[in-house]
């Protein structure tokens, strides 16, 4: 798969880059492949080194780049070829607060195909990081244009996470939350980033992946006691709820049933009383809403082609009850 993801970076209309391409310590055919069919072109630039984690390979990319933007991608990742060329015009139009433009993605299978439904993403534009604490909208590493000189202020990606607690997630959230406390967000609300969904198990022990998560929001949170309060609460249910979902989708029900005492457990503690507020009426409104979009088909054709497009009108009620519900939290 990294071929397709090195020759969909490779086939952007917008050539004037640099690809670096970081082994974390494979144990497979990775280098020699790399070194076989991308080694003759000069754009390329193979990094090795022991495995050190996510957050480790993506510093030592950022350590041995040139250009003025960076834009990550995981190894199973692809991109339209017109990505960073429309990220790279409106990323000029903004102006100098705007340091991240994001991407829609569109999840796909091993074959690169589309996976149903095709959902339109949140658009959340400028000052991000109260909307960012409650779910990381940017999706995934492979989405974003950043400027090199933001990425480097807020010291790259954070290796605190898997010293911690010993395993790996939220690093591109916590990079992201740092991003969004020194500048602006923009998004290309199109499907330019396509998404490797992949059928691996979730892990019964949440502990470390939740241990992350609880890191990365009080690392931010310290610095901002003046953000809402339900923010707190409602990161940690929304969290929750998708892991839940996740793991149900799996078949794996007894993890997921955890996940849903644990989710009630953390109200009770924290706000007895949240099941009666506005705000979880609207939560509640805006699930099952989105539940009627479950079971969608999508056209049975791989994702790089034309952009994917949705039906706007079919997704309206959906995105302002999930509009509504955020208002609620973040006012």
């Amino acid at each position: 798969m990294v071929a397709d993801t090195l020759r969909s970076v490779l086939g952007q209309t917008h050539q004037n880059l640099e690809v670096i391409a970081v082994d974390d310590g494979s144990t497979d055919r990775t280098v020699q492949l790399i070194e076989e069919e991308f080694g003759g072109d000069e754009r390329v630039r193979l990094v090795t080194q022991v495995n050190q984690g996510v957050a480790a390979a993506r510093n030592a990319g950022l350590a041995e780049a040139n250009g003025p933007l960076i834009a990550f991608v995981d190894s199973d990742d692809v991109w339209h070829q017109e990505k960073l060329a429309k990220q790279v015009a409106l990323l000029e139009r903004a102006g100098p607060d705007v340091g991240v433009v994001y991407t829609w993605y569109a999840n796909i299978d091993r074959a690169g195909v589309i996976v149903p439904p095709l959902r339109p993403k949140p658009m959340h534009r400028g000052n991000v990081l109260a909307p960012l604490l409650l779910q990381n909208f940017v999706g995934n590493a492979s989405t974003p244009l950043i400027r090199t000189s933001l990425l480097k202020r807020v010291g790259g990606y954070s290796r605190d996470l898997l010293e911690k607690s010993g395993g790996q997630g939220f690093e591109d959230w916590h990079l992201y939350l740092k991003l969004a406390e020194v500048c602006e967000f923009e998004v290309v609300a199109e499907f330019l980033t396509g998404y490797r969904q992949g059928r691996a198990t979730m892990s019964r022990d949440v502990k470390p992946f939740l241990s992350n998560f609880h890191a990365a929001r009080q690392d931010i949170w310290s610095r901002h006691p003046d953000l809402p309060r339900p923010l707190h609460l409602w990161s940690e249910i929304y969290l929750l709820a998708w892991m839940a979902s996740r793991a149900w989708t799996l078949g794996q029900r007894i993890t997921a049933l955890g996940l849903l005492v644990r989710g009630a457990g953390t109200v009770i503690r924290n706000d007895p009383l949240l099941p009666f507020r506005p705000a979880t009426r609207k939560f509640v409104r805006y699930a099952l809403e989105l539940r009627k979009h479950e079971g969608e088909t999508a056209d049975d054709r791989p994702y790089l082609g034309s952009v994917p497009v949705v039906d706007a009108n079919a997704w309206r009620q959906t995105l302002e009850l999930r509009s509504t519900f955020v208002d609620e939290i973040i006012r």
